[in-house]
């Protein structure tokens, strides 16, 4: 499946040109067309610093690029069994399927890219709305068209910009999910006529033949009718609505059950399952599975081999060639087993009412109840924390932005290692490839020696779990047979566990991957770490319920939804969770791609709590924009069911600021930053501000990333926390909360933040932090801290202890 325009990123596939020579030799193959149809170079448009803004550059290089990852898959032995292309993307999936040859294809998109460069006016949204809802819409608003069938519940709508912003408040009032694409022009609409004659006077004759595999079609009204791909067709392409739902459809319905997204970033996956859930609901079939190629902001090979793994588990034939060279595939001896009985002490054998074993020798894991901790213990613990992992998988040398750090975790490490060492340590240390052990030695010269080499000894022997998906699956098997956490490569011994152990294990993985994990599936395979982690893997790609992450499982008390702070992910909420018990069901809601007005993801968001738990009660809550963001959603769910309460973690209202110039703006909102980054990386960032002036939110961010990239080596965990912070403050200004009603419960720091930007707009006084002026049934709680040690140790005992006091009976009771 070739998907539209909208899924290019700076440096896309970049990788691929060095790791993957199937797809070099691909690029340069497209290189002389493109530079010939469209006046490019396809190889310059995979630069991180390429411009990718036109329709007249952004078209052409994403055809070329869909063609040569075609090529890539093939390389591997993959062939299309159909193609189907969306919008724009029907010209990648004709070349491939055989229909055009390369160079036609080129001249099609280049040809069709100019004049819709030149096209002005109208407006487009996607909402969630079925074709048969905006045709009832358009008898309000007379010039909504459907330009995409998106899904069965989700349509692209095009019309004049006033009918549209009307129909996206219409959808958001009703709770559903409205968001403006933001194009210059309406693309598959009446806007498009005068383009028509044109482009069919300029493709003229377009070469073509029958195509080599089913193809289809999303611009006739029959999917399966064989198009012929002449000038007519492509014109008809640009001006038709893109019928993609009823080509997935169609596919679905003849057998098709695997769906590869060809582009950059998967943009149509989200339709594409949504299509697939309603067809296998009508037809009773089952078990499709959907696969990017690449995704943005990650590294491009590995993202394709991750893919190309998850289809050779799902039975797809890979050319054994391609993936192991002149290698040859043989079966090696068996091990010689050397069988003898071992007991295992802990609650494995407590349930089983076991006599007590005899002790075994301590591994060398453990920690003696009198070794002194050291000073790399501590900070083992203090990242352990904060990251999520075991301590005792922390390797002292391994920097922690490999690990995922990212500039908001730093901050809460360092508040952690101020609070215990009493000594204030720079960003900058952990954030430019800092490791424990170096921390460490800053700390203490003396850890710089043995201390190191005895921590590193220390760590687990045998590989440690790799990733997230294997310290899920260690850490949920600790908390069932207690001990320490297995490695990667430890056999668990699952056909001899006893079946009530097995289930519980099952539980425990269910409730930690917030998805359904069946005891009889860890029985299906190899009972390593690493073999259980691979099965979960498929299901933590690609979650049942998108943006919903279960935090725990069960419980009698009304469920809480904990909204992402800004720019991060629920797992802040980690220590909390724990601490409020077991009968306090969790879950979190996490960050949208798309939607970035509060009022818009909390309808999203609203949406999700209705699906999950549809009568209710719900309570919601969130830390800093969090907050914000639950605030309205709580508003949107209150005319629905009940909510309890409404919960915000130090969130603040920034105060109003004077009426500046476009560069005086500039300058107030990123010249203190500014300072910050020469503060914390030892780097001056000169800014542009009077170019900074001239763009919007996301234009301005991403030229202040590209800059704090070159001043600053930083990893690209930490440029895109920058940039997705950025922008959920932005939507949280532009914000004003509406009038809520219901009970509201405050929970404000004590003290101001370290190591961060000082904004005198969120340094407010009052107690209510601006929130009495919207939230009429308000309490406030002080707790002793400041407002990033909320969520840590000691600030979030006192933080846990008062939110179940205050969520306890009798403030729950009879709901």
């Amino acid at each position: 499946m070739f998907s539209g325009y909208g899924s290019q990123w700076p440096g896309m596939a970049r990788r691929l040109l060095t790791a993957e020579p199937a797809f070099a030799e691909a690029v340069d193959r497209l290189e002389p067309l493109l530079l010939e149809h469209a006046g490019l170079s396809l190889r310059a448009g995979l630069e991180p610093g390429a411009e990718l803004s036109s329709p007249s550059v952004v078209q052409p290089v994403l055809y070329g690029l869909q063609v040569a990852l075609a090529g890539l898959w093939r390389a591997y032995g993959i062939e299309p069994a159909a193609v189907i292309g969306h919008s724009m993307g029907e010209v990648a999936a004709a070349v491939v399927a055989g229909a055009l040859d390369a160079e036609t294809g080129a001249r099609v998109i280049a040809t069709r890219s100019r004049l819709l460069d030149g096209l002005t006016g109208g407006a487009m949204a996607v909402v969630e709305l079925s074709a048969a809802q905006v045709r009832a819409h358009a008898g309000t608003w007379s010039s909504l068209r459907v330009a995409v069938h998106s899904s069965p519940g989700q349509s692209v709508v095009t019309g004049t910009a006033d009918d549209i912003g009307e129909l996206i408040r219409q959808v958001a009032r009703e709770g559903g999910l409205a968001r403006s694409l933001g194009v210059t022009a309406a693309g598959h609409s009446p806007q498009v006529d005068p383009l028509l004659g044109p482009l069919a006077e300029q493709l003229g004759e377009v070469p073509h033949m029958p195509s080599g595999v089913p193809f289809y079609s999303t611009v006739r009204d029959s999917p399966r009718d064989l198009p012929v791909f002449d000038a007519g067709y492509w014109v008809a392409a640009l001006r038709r609505p893109v019928r993609f739902a009823q080509a997935v459809a169609a596919a679905a319905a003849d057998g098709h059950r695997l769906f590869v997204e060809v582009s950059p970033h998967p943009t149509q996956l989200h339709p594409l399952a949504e299509t697939l859930r309603a067809s296998d609901a009508a037809s009773g079939a089952g078990d499709a599975a959907l696969f990017p190629t690449l995704r943005r902001n990650t590294d491009d090979a590995f993202s394709f081999r991750h893919s190309l793994a998850a289809q050779l588990v799902r039975g797809v034939a890979i050319d054994p060639g391609a993936l192991h060279g002149t290698g040859r595939i043989v079966d090696v001896p068996s091990a010689g087993w050397r069988h003898r009985p071992y007991w295992v002490k802990g609650r494995l054998a407590a349930q089983r009412q076991e006599p007590d074993p005899v002790p075994l020798p301590v591994p060398r894991t453990a920690e003696p109840a009198d070794r002194p901790r050291t000073v790399i213990d501590r900070l083992r613990e203090h990242v352990a924390q904060v990251m999520g992992y075991a301590p005792e998988h922390i390797d002292p040398g391994t920097p922690l932005t490999e690990l995922g750090l990212d500039s908001l975790m730093a901050t809460r490490i360092l508040a952690a290692v101020q609070r215990d060492f009493g000594t204030v340590v720079e960003p900058r240390v952990l954030l430019r490839n800092g490791t424990v052990a170096a921390l460490a030695a800053w700390l203490e010269p003396s850890c710089a020696g043995d201390g190191t080499e005895q921590a590193a000894e220390d760590t687990l022997t045998g590989v440690l779990p790799r990733d997230a998906a294997e310290r899920l699956v260690s850490r949920a098997w600790q908390s069932v047979a207690g001990g320490q956490p297995p490695g990667a490569e430890d056999d668990l011994g699952l056909r001899e566990l006893p079946r009530e152990r097995l289930a519980e294990l099952a539980r425990e993985l269910s409730e930690r991957a917030g998805c359904e994990v069946p005891a009889d599936d860890l029985l299906t395979g190899p009972s390593t770490v690493a073999a259980v982690a691979g099965l979960l893997r498929p299901r933590l790609e690609t979650p049942v319920s998108g943006p919903l992450r279960v935090l725990r499982a069960g419980g009698s008390r009304p469920p809480l939804f904990l909204i992402h702070p800004a720019g991060g992910s629920t797992a802040v909420y980690r220590a909390l969770v724990q601490r409020l018990g077991d009968e306090q069901p969790c879950y979190g809601l996490e960050r949208l791609p798309g939607p970035d007005a509060v009022h818009e993801r909390a309808a999203a968001y609203a949406r999700i709590v209705r699906e999950t738990r549809p009568l209710g009660p719900w309570l919601l809550g969130g830390w800093s924009y969090g907050g914000v963001v639950a605030q309205e959603t709580a508003r949107l769910l209150a005319g629905d069911g009940t909510v309890p309460a409404l919960i915000l973690i130090d969130s603040v209202l920034p105060l109003p600021v004077p009426e500046l110039s476009p560069a005086e703006e500039a300058r107030r909102r990123f010249a203190e930053f500014a300072a910050y980054v020469e503060r914390t990386y030892g780097s001056p960032l000169p800014l542009p501000y009077d170019e900074l002036a001239t763009l919007d939110d996301a234009g301005q961010i991403e030229l202040v990333v590209k800059a704090l990239e070159q001043a600053a080596d930083l990893p690209a965990a930490v440029l895109e926390h920058q940039r997705t912070s950025y922008l959920d403050l932005r939507s949280g200004e532009r914000h004003t909360p509406r009038p809520y009603t219901g009970r509201t419960l405050l929970y404000r720091a004590t003290r101001s933040a370290p190591h961060t930007v000082q904004d005198a707009r969120y340094t407010r006084t009052d107690e209510a932090l601006g929130w009495d002026g919207s939230c009429t049934d308000l309490s406030v709680a002080p707790i002793e801290g400041d407002h990033l040690s909320l969520l840590d140790p000691p600030a979030v005992d006192d933080l846990a202890a008062l939110l179940t006091r205050d969520l306890n009976p009798p403030t729950t009771r009879g709901i």
